[in-house]
């Protein structure tokens, strides 16, 4: 999930806003571990991931208004990490960090002020340090380089744009 709301500075150039959201899920059927002193124990493993950017960037438009208008936007934001996971009992992952994001894509003109298109974006980030809650406790954890956690990921979309 996107949006974001710019302003054309000058005619080919916009300055703005962005929200872009990642959600996923898995969840598995119960599971069996083997303990070291030789008893088993059983239970559900599941992740509730939701990721999600915020952040200013710059929109170029070269072309646009014209009927085909190819963009791309460089942007810099701040990103929250949530996993509401369980692994045997439940808890939560929470983090958050700074990243960088860049997009491009092609705007096909269907009425003077509404566009549909097509867009390419890669968005980066480093989780070097999150909590972990469980209800009952937590613990902060820190992650030494290289041990960090990548928050890249690379998007493909169909873009509804309104004009005003």
């Amino acid at each position: 999930v996107s949006g974001s709301v710019h302003w054309f500075a000058m005619e080919h150039v916009a300055i703005g806003l962005m929200y872009n959201g990642s959600f996923g899920s898995r969840n598995s059927t119960t599971i069996t571990v083997k303990q070291p002193d030789g008893t088993t124990i059983q239970g559900p493993v599941s992740n509730d991931i939701r990721v999600d950017w915020y952040g200013a960037n710059v929109l170029f438009a070269p072309m646009g208004g014209k009927k085909v208008s190819p963009y791309a936007s460089l942007g810099a934001g701040y990103i929250t990490y949530q996993d509401k996971a369980t692994y045997f009992e439940p808890y939560t992952v929470t983090g958050n960090t700074i990243g960088a994001e860049l997009r491009a894509g092609v705007d096909l003109m269907v009425a003077p002020s509404l566009t549909i298109g097509a867009q390419f974006g890669w968005s980066t980030g480093r989780l070097k340090s999150f909590k972990i809650d469980t209800g009952d406790q937590s613990a902060e954890v820190d992650l030494m380089e290289p041990y960090a956690e990548g928050l890249g990921r690379i998007d493909l979309a169909v873009v509804l744009r309104l004009r005003l």
